[in-house]
């Protein structure tokens, strides 16, 4: 059947007033509703705010932490993201001044702010910590071994501050640490000079303990020379300086776990040894009961004091030899200390051993070879001189004492005695690990990093990663 144009337009018209007619029957008996109001945007608030107050210059706002919750015209609210801060600033270095940031969040065309105030501190740049060795050229440094390998790598309090007292901020900002108007980071000791007429690098004097005297001592880059440059494995790197002192080896006591004795002299029972790698004493983590010189070095010794989080991860788990051997020179020629050695110990951070500070491949000489320009010679810094360490200061060149980890067989009474480094770069001394003075509480470290090394494409030989 054909339908002409006229009969659809006919059609259609006849739809549409049937339609309209119904609508208007449904709206009578009140089928349709009316609109419900929409919910709004009312207002925002800081309800947490960042996390990070201290920044370096030239830094963004660090928001972690800033919490912003919205509310609604219906009452209801909730936590929201998307926002914006602006009011930041980290042009120059502060040593606490107050912001006012303004957070402003935008919904349904409706826009809104909050402001928030918080002191923030300004470091400088450079005082970022060293996360990662850098290698230092022979114009940076000049060490202690003619053409040695040098890094720096990890930060410690170490110089006396040219700054007056009233140039610090009133609190410690980080790790324990002040924040100067030079925007660097100082340590505040209470000076304890070893003896009268010590003096700092400025030449002043080091107050002794009686006098309650207190300086601030500038957290700096610490230097280290590498003992094994061309091993293909881990390197091996010994401080270039003293960096405190003040830490016992052990008391002068034997103790006890079950039918052993723990000699003062046992580097794997030691306090030292928890201090460096900031671990509790292993004489109480086995079960022994602590006294004062067992101190709980957990997450604040010197691993976690000189290295962040992610320095510390490059760190490598050393398996360190405490054998009869190594408490010997590297040509045997002093006697084994076979009583009172311990077990092979893991750790990141120790104290080179009699072996290996006479050992020729790490460029030093022989355990009786001494004086002027002997690179076993360390200085000792500032702070360590303000923790009771001792620097030989008569004679030009020479420089502190320190502790190796070797027991000593030498003496009357062995047990008690462990060998060290003397200011001229003798090998062959030993103390008291229990006494307070002479090298019985002046550390050195050496630690193991990894190497990553690998083939460089179409190059014979090896390229290789520092991290």
């Amino acid at each position: 059947m054909r339908i002409s144009r006229i009969g659809i337009v006919a059609i259609l018209s006849a739809a549409m007033i049937f339609g309209f007619s119904a609508c208007e029957a449904d709206t009578s008996v009140g089928v349709v509703k009316p609109d419900t109001p929409s919910v709004t945007l009312s207002s925002i608030a800081v309800t947490r705010t960042p996390s990070s107050s201290l920044y370096y210059v030239g830094d963004s706002l660090d928001t972690t932490g800033l919490t912003v919750t919205a509310t609604y015209s219906d009452g209801s609210s909730k936590t929201v993201s998307g926002w914006t801060v602006s009011g930041f600033s980290s042009e120059s270095v502060s040593l606490g001044t107050e912001q006012t940031l303004t957070i402003s969040y935008t919904e349904g065309k409706v826009t809104k702010t909050a402001q928030v105030s918080g002191t923030f501190y300004v470091a400088a740049s450079k005082a970022k910590p060293t996360e990662k060795p850098v290698k230092l050229s022979n114009s940076d440094y000049t060490g202690t071994l003619a053409g040695g390998t040098y890094y720096a790598f990890g930060d410690f309090p170490q110089t006396i501050s040219e700054l007056d007292d009233n140039d610090y901020t009133s609190e410690p900002v980080y790790n324990g640490y002040y924040l100067g108007s030079d925007g660097y980071f100082y340590a505040k000791c209470t000076e304890n000079a070893y003896e009268t007429g010590c003096n700092y690098s400025d030449n002043t004097t080091v107050a002794q303990i009686d006098a309650n005297s207190t300086k601030y001592f500038k957290v700096e880059p610490i230097k280290w020379r590498v003992l094994n440059p061309n091993a293909d494995g881990n390197k091996i790197l010994l401080t270039e300086s003293i960096l405190t002192a003040n830490v016992a080896y052990y008391d002068n006591v034997n103790r006890t776990i079950g039918e052993k004795t723990i000699y003062p002299n046992n580097y794997e029972y030691s306090n030292i040894r928890a201090y460096l790698n900031g671990t509790a004493n292993q004489f109480v983590t086995e079960g022994g009961t602590a006294t004062e010189s067992d101190v709980d070095w957990s997450g604040k010794g010197f691993l976690q004091t000189a290295f962040t989080s992610s320095a510390q991860a490059l760190i490598a788990d050393t398996v360190v030899d405490n054998s009869a051997e190594s408490t010997s020179d590297s040509t045997g020629t002093l006697t084994e200390a076979t009583a009172y050695i311990c077990e092979d110990t893991s750790d990141k951070i120790f104290l080179l051993s009699e072996k290996e500070a006479t050992t020729s491949d790490y460029g030093f000489t022989e355990y009786n070879v001494y004086g002027n320009g002997n690179s076993r010679i360390r200085v000792t810094t500032d702070y360590a001189k303000a923790n009771y360490a001792y620097h030989q200061e008569t004679t030009a060149g020479y420089g502190g004492v320190w502790r190796l980890r070797s027991p000593c067989y030498s003496n009357s009474s062995p047990s008690i005695f462990a060998r060290y480094i003397n200011f001229d770069g003798n090998a062959n001394p030993s103390d008291l690990v229990g006494e307070k003075g002479g090298g019985s509480r002046f550390v050195n470290f050496r630690i193991k990093l990894t190497v990553i090394l690998c083939f460089a494409p179409g190059v014979f030989g090896l390229k290789y990663f520092l991290f």
